[in-house]
């Protein structure tokens, strides 16, 4: 596979080089073609490589799904499947296939303890959200984590090290990281690119008659001189049918003018399982001609957060509704698109007629159709007030942009925005303990690709004994205080961010807070598998923490979802005898607590 890629490679350079400056694209479209035949290839090629017996079931029960992939989930497309585990953990993982276990990663959130497992045919599975390990994995990272003294550890074991074979147990399932819930999560990654490829294309296989349902549909003005129903902003309208064949409600009629887009609400089901799943592919067309199209093969995880400009950003940040949109914003780099005309945008004219049909697919050939019709209707017929918002500054998307006041600095690289913003800003008195006004940046709800740089100016004296704990705050959707963390310098303290929002300037000076749970001072631990502790931060989150027995370093799991850490006895501590336990909780902003106790083991 790897000498393929490499004539590919070689091919795709010759294009860059003969046809580029034969063609009228701009290069980023013409990268994205390139890109998007080398990722087909790929992963035709694996698939040739892949006999269906190639791969085998990661677990011993029979396969349902909470998630699927492609699936939209919050600032990312679900890059694997979701196995239920019948609601527990501990049940047995099998590597999928003969290979060599080539990462183990364990995280705080997202993926939690994670297994990375090459295949010859240069596919990698993965499986995430473990409990625990085999034995000889196991003791591969447990001596990597005392080495660097960390709980968080990302190792790459050499090809030779751990070899595993096709139905070897290497794991028990768990709910580690960001999981909400006991299960597998599983994926299959190519080697050379890193991609999450579709596991459903290498015969891992579920079953599946029931084709994908759609809710709503979406309609979008997309500028000043744009209307549907006399109205300039999006708006739903109900649909309605079952098995695949969909329509508007009665009585529902759309009249247009100008540049519109369309989208809507839909999700895939499967047997023996409730769970909403995302669908495979969407396609729309405009008087029988294809317009826009995608389907979920591979995915980018440099590319994935531009998932906030696919779906509708506003919807799923408040209502927690998936919306596909089926037209591209200009700074919407996803490679999952194809034949799309005019980015999907739809130009009312005249009196045209536009009979309009959605087909929805899950990867199974479940589908489901929707049609409507759109009549376009000329401006000056339309009974709509024309209203432009105020806007501080426009800030283009393909430049960087600065924003300045006395008391605020905002700097936005280039690209970090999806489309050119019409720039809001207001501000507030503050609020109880800070130590600035409020500043209302844009709004809350309007998505950010990468990090900016926010800088605020203390209206109100810090101690000087407390500027190296002034941060930057805002509130999360629950109204809860948030930190986003920050220095300062020169009377400004400044921090990164990749939302809008309220910021204001604060102080934390308050320590984190340990809990012991089966320790006290003198305790007998002789019949104990562990040491717990239950630790927390008020305000801006646990940054590290370390644990001592006798003076050296014990490794302390650290469970943030429960706020518990737990140090499993092991050879490390010897028995009949008493120990000096020392631990210490840092936060975020350098806030230091610390607990020290003797006990018998």
């Amino acid at each position: 596979m790897v000498q393929a890629l490499n004539y590919f490679g070689a091919f795709a350079i010759i294009l860059d080089k003969l046809i580029y400056k034969k063609i009228k694209i701009k290069r980023v479209k013409f990268q994205i073609i390139l890109n998007f035949l080398i990722l087909n290839f790929l992963i035709s090629n694996a698939q040739r490589h892949c006999a269906p017996d190639f791969f085998s079931s990661p677990l011993d029960i029979p396969l349902t799904i909470a998630g699927n992939f492609g699936e939209l989930r919050t600032d990312h497309f679900h890059a694997g499947i979701d196995f239920k585990t019948d609601g527990v953990e501990g049940k047995n993982v099998y590597s999928v296939a003969d290979g060599y276990v080539s990462r183990v990663k364990i995280s705080l959130w997202g993926y939690g303890k994670s297994i990375y497992v090459t295949h010859s045919n240069g596919l990698v599975s993965v499986y995430a959200h473990l409990k625990s390990m085999s034995k000889k994995i196991d003791d591969f990272v447990s001596q990597a984590q005392y080495d660097t003294r960390t709980f968080e550890i990302d190792v790459f074991p050499s090809k030779n090290q751990i070899p595993v074979k096709k139905g070897e147990i290497i794991a028990l399932s768990g709910n580690t990281g960001s999981s909400g819930g006991p299960h597998l999560h599983f994926e299959i990654r190519d080697e050379i690119t890193e991609h999450a490829l579709n596991p459903f294309l290498f015969n891992f296989r579920i079953n599946d008659k029931i084709s994908p349902k759609i809710f709503q549909l979406y309609c979008y003005p997309l500028d000043n001189m744009s209307y549907v129903n006399g109205k300039k902003t999006r708006f739903g309208l109900e649909v309605t049918g079952s098995n695949g064949q969909y329509k508007l409600t009665e009585n529902s009629v759309i009249n247009a003018s100008g540049n519109v887009g369309f989208a809507i609400e839909t999700n895939d089901f499967t047997d023996l399982s409730s769970n909403k799943c995302g669908v495979y592919s969407l396609e729309l067309l405009d008087n029988e001609i294809r317009i826009f199209y995608f389907e979920m093969n591979d995915i980018s995880f440099e590319q994935t957060r531009y998932i906030n400009s696919h779906m509708d950003y506003v919807l799923n940040e408040t209502k927690n509704k998936k919306i596909h949109k089926s037209f591209l914003e200009p700074n919407n780099l996803l490679e999952i698109y194809k034949d799309v005309v005019n980015n999907g945008i739809i130009n009312f004219l005249n009196d045209s007629i536009h009979n309009l049909k959605y087909i929805v697919k899950d990867y199974f050939e479940n589908s489901s159709v929707f049609t409507f019709t759109a009549n376009a209707t000329k401006s000056s017929e339309i009974n709509a007030v024309n209203s432009t918002p105020s806007y501080e500054q426009v800030m283009p998307y393909n430049t960087e942009n600065f924003f300045q006041r006395e008391d605020i600095m905002i700097s936005i690289p280039k690209d970090a925005l999806y489309d050119t913003l019409y720039f809001k800003y207001m501000k507030s008195p503050a609020v109880a303990g800070a130590y600035s006004d409020v500043h209302i940046v844009h709004e809350k709800y309007t998505p950010i690709n990468t990090y900016y740089s926010v800088s605020l100016k203390a209206t109100k004296q810090i101690p000087e004994k407390h500027l190296d704990k002034a941060l930057i705050a805002t509130y999360n959707d629950k109204g809860r205080l948030i930190s986003l963390g920050g220095k300062y310098m020169n009377g400004f303290v400044t921090a990164e961010t990749r939302d809008f929002g309220k910021f204001f300037i604060m102080l934390d000076t308050i320590r984190p807070i340990i809990k012991p749970v089966n320790i006290s001072k003198g305790a007998n631990l002789s019949n104990s598998k562990s040491i717990l502790f239950n630790i927390s931060d008020s305000f801006s989150d646990i940054l590290f923490y370390n644990g001592y027995i006798d003076g050296k370093w014990v490794l302390f799991e650290y469970e943030p979802k429960s706020d518990k850490i737990t140090y499993f006895i092991d050879k490390h501590l010897s028995k009949g005898r008493n120990h000096k336990l020392h631990l210490e909780v840092t936060d975020n902003m350098n806030n230091v607590a610390m607990y020290e106790t003797e006990f018998y083991y």
